[in-house]
């Protein structure tokens, strides 16, 4: 008995660290989302013919994948999680879902706005995004040392765009 006693108070921290699995934004939204950025990574070369579209490999989620959870838009690279916006309320019309908050997890209240992904056939969709003041930044122009621009986006819709447009990931 003192030694199942000295084990858990010994685990008992191990344990609390892992912390409680968070819970996803809708039902729908439940589990990892591939990027469209890791198919393209393994699409065929072009000279292929192209009815023989690419698999994804479904392995390829445990290295990079988006999650949805009530708190945050998290990206996922290599099991570390990088949150790419910060959700403090949540508004749905029909296929289209409205997320306020602010991008990067950002604390500023003058940070805020809003994003509008859709659902759709299973798969989500960036819409737009709006400052605080209403005014839509999708075709904002990004600066030209931005790190999304080595990654082909010139727009801050471009950049969501690459990141929220997923699909569910694969199954093994």
């Amino acid at each position: 008995m003192r030694h199942a006693m000295l084990a858990l108070l010994l685990l008992a921290p191990l344990v609390a660290a892992c912390g409680k699995a968070e819970e996803p934004l809708i039902p729908e939204l439940k589990g990892r989302w591939a990027p469209p950025t890791t198919s393209k990574a393994m699409e065929q070369p072009r000279v292929q013919q192209v009815s023989n579209p690419p698999k994804q490999d479904p392995n390829f989620c445990r290295i990079l994948h988006v999650t949805f959870s009530k708190q945050r838009i998290a990206l996922s690279l290599l099991g570390i999680g990088v949150t790419v916006f910060h959700i403090s309320g949540i508004k749905r019309e029909g296929q289209r879902l409205i997320l306020s908050g602010t991008p990067d997890g950002d604390t500023n209240p003058a940070a805020q706005g809003k994003l509008v992904v859709l659902l759709r056939d299973g798969e989500v969709r960036f819409d737009d995004i709006y400052d605080e003041r209403g005014r839509s930044l999708r075709y904002e122009r990004l600066p030209a040392g931005h790190a999304m621009r080595k990654h082909g986006a010139t727009t801050v819709g471009d950049a969501f765009k690459q990141l929220l447009d997923v699909k569910p990931c694969p199954t093994a």
